[in-house]
């Protein structure tokens, strides 16, 4: 059972083209807690900041490290392993995390900046909506950059409901009626499409079992930083599905229903994956268990 989001925002917007303002109040506002957003052509000169290029943190005087990079994290209640797997999935290669790594920066006032190049959209997110959501056990534990990340996402969604800013098509049929629902569906094409444009990809199970060279060809475009997997695992009868790892220790792909992980590597007879579920465990299975449970691969070729 899913319980409502019970976080307080306030969420200003500015339509860049036509200086149209507007305030959109959630739940119980805090008066210092807010997100603004703008969108139509992003300025990078306006949402830069001296904190950028700092080696640990964006902002050193913050309580929170953000830097853009992704560390270790645990899924919350929400549903969002579509949007954490995808995030991982980014973060394994040098190319993605580099995307990731540039879409965050801070401002002088110490508030952070998320830019998403796809949806020409900038979010400003502030250190009370931090505290406010990692008190809130429905957002991920663990990594700061990830839990910022969800906070954006969660805001690009609301807006696109409530018709405040353009849908893309690819992303019509993931949009909730409930607001707070909004991070429980979703899939890797929404976070290639906000992130970079540009739509990802699907490969079935099938076409990869009866194509070992297409498999190859995945395994070295992986490790030549050239493309990011994820996969989801569907149960086959609505109950765990549970294999072993190449030690023999037990590992739940899923918990009867259909969850996301991101893939690390993939080698001759092995794949390295790691469940959003806890990010700071990369688990070994066959090639044959991966196959005979994965639906298939979404992907993104790096541009």
């Amino acid at each position: 059972m899913r319980v409502p989001d019970n976080s307080n925002f306030q969420i200003n917007f500015v339509n860049s083209d036509n200086n149209i303002s507007m305030n959109s109040n959630l739940n119980n506002v805090n008066d210092n807690d807010y997100i603004d957003f703008s969108y139509g052509d992003i300025d990078y000169d306006e949402i830069e900041s001296e904190y950028v290029n700092d080696e640990d943190t964006l902002n050193p005087s913050s309580k929170y490290s953000i830097n853009g990079e992704i560390d270790d994290y645990s899924q919350g209640h929400y549903l969002d392993c579509w949007l954490l797997g995808g995030l991982e999935s980014f973060s394994n290669s040098e190319k993605g995390a580099q995307i990731i790594k540039d879409a965050v920066s801070c401002d002088e006032d110490g508030n952070y900046i998320v830019k998403f190049d796809g949806i020409n959209l900038k979010i400003k997110i502030s250190e009370n909506t931090l505290d406010n959501a990692r008190q809130n056990p429905y957002y991920s534990n663990g990594d700061d950059d990830i839990l910022l990340m969800e906070i954006a996402f969660k805001t690009v969604l609301q807006q696109m409901r409530d018709g405040k800013i353009e849908t893309p098509e690819c992303l019509k049929d993931n949009i909730l009626d409930d607001k707070d629902y909004l991070l429980d569906y979703g899939n890797f094409d929404d976070v290639v499409y906000v992130l970079t444009g540009n739509e990802g990809s699907f490969l079935s199970r099938n076409t990869l079992l009866n194509n070992s060279y297409i498999y190859d060809n995945f395994a070295r475009d992986l490790k030549n930083d050239f493309v990011c997997i994820a996969v989801g695992f569907t149960s086959k009868n609505h109950l765990p599905t549970v294999i072993n790892d190449i030690n023999g220790n037990p590992v739940k792909l899923n918990n009867g229903g259909s969850h996301m992980w991101s893939v690390k590597e993939i080698n001759s007879d092995t794949v390295v994956i790691i469940n959003p579920g806890n990010s700071s465990e990369e688990i070994t299975i066959s090639k044959e268990d991966f196959l005979n449970n994965i639906d298939g691969f979404e992907y993104y070729y790096f541009k």
